[in-house]
């Protein structure tokens, strides 16, 4: 469990305010020894849905770690977060680092057909949830697949001006 103190250095460094020598010597655990710590806190955060735990270990993994195998490992864990009811400032931000490949059409579908809010007034969905579904349109028309031009053409009759409008363009753009 990521204390308050952790977090605190987590983002001190993130925000140029401590360097990374003085992180790991300050950090309350040896991270050179326990080099998985930061992926078994997110993945525990993701298995208990905890969004704040699982945003703070999304920001120092993605800090800390720029090799193949922790893009492969983030990727895992996008999509294990991505089905979970997680704030939809989480989910937002999960939709805008997933890859863009045929293996995650599923999970940006998944979105689309979720409402990530609480308050479900009609004003809260167009502030909040079109810009999500959007962005996974836009995703999605980035795969470029006939499977993505059909599920982005599902859409064009949204009740949501924002969501046709972007169909709209994606139509243009897309291939065939």
């Amino acid at each position: 469990m990521i204390t308050k103190e952790e977090e605190k250095l987590i983002y001190d460094l993130i925000l140029n305010k401590l360097d990374e020598e003085h992180f790991f010597k300050s950090y309350p655990i040896d991270l050179k020894k326990n080099k998985e710590y930061f992926w078994d806190e997110l993945n525990d955060s993701i298995t208990k849905n905890d969004s704040e735990k699982i945003e703070i270990c999304f920001d120092i993994i993605e800090y800390l770690y720029d090799d193949e195998l922790s893009e492969i490992k983030l990727q895992s864990l996008y999509q294990k977060a991505i089905l979970l009811k997680c704030s939809y400032h989480l989910i937002e931000r999960l939709v805008d680092s997933l890859e863009k490949t045929p293996f995650t059409i599923n999970y940006f579908k998944h979105v689309l057909n979720q409402n990530y809010l609480e308050n479900q007034s009609e004003e809260n969905i167009e502030t909040f949830m079109v810009p999500i579904w959007n962005k996974c349109l836009w995703a999605l028309s980035k795969i470029d697949t006939d499977e993505t031009r059909k599920i982005i053409f599902e859409y064009k009759s949204s009740q949501y001006e924002d969501i046709n409008k972007t169909v709209n363009k994606l139509k243009s753009k897309m291939t065939k």
